[in-house]
């Protein structure tokens, strides 16, 4: 995420936090965690009433997308079946989570072990 995106458009990652993002972090990490942050944020919008068009509205056309009513949302769907500038939204909240973690003083490092994805968080002891 960091420098520009494919539209040259500026760095979403606040620019105190750039300097903490994780780098080298293994393959997949971020979208892994990013699927759970979606997971999550579906989750709590279905809890809303929020739901995707083609769920409660008989006319939803997927070639014409559009929010039929206020309860609407397009994203309400797996994360594998996002758009690339949906998942982007995600990913951006996991780097920054991750960098944000790390300004304030915890370390962040991938954790070897048994999972596929497994990371080591805590707090830096001042000497």
């Amino acid at each position: 995420m960091s420098g520009k995106n494919k539209k040259n458009k500026p760095n979403p990652i606040p620019k105190k936090l750039r300097k903490y993002l994780l780098k080298n972090l293994p393959s997949g990490l971020i979208d892994n965690i990013a699927e759970y942050i979606h997971d999550s944020w579906w989750e709590e919008k279905s809890t809303q009433g929020f739901h995707h068009p083609s769920e409660k509205h008989k006319q939803w056309d997927p070639s014409n997308p559009k929010k039929y009513c206020d309860k609407c949302h397009l994203d309400m769907i797996p994360y594998d079946e996002l758009p690339e500038s949906s998942k982007i939204f995600d990913k951006v909240t996991v780097e920054t989570t991750l960098a944000a973690l790390r300004l304030i003083g915890y370390h962040v490092h991938p954790n070897p072990g048994k999972r596929k994805f497994n990371m080591k968080i805590w707090k830096k002891e001042h000497k």
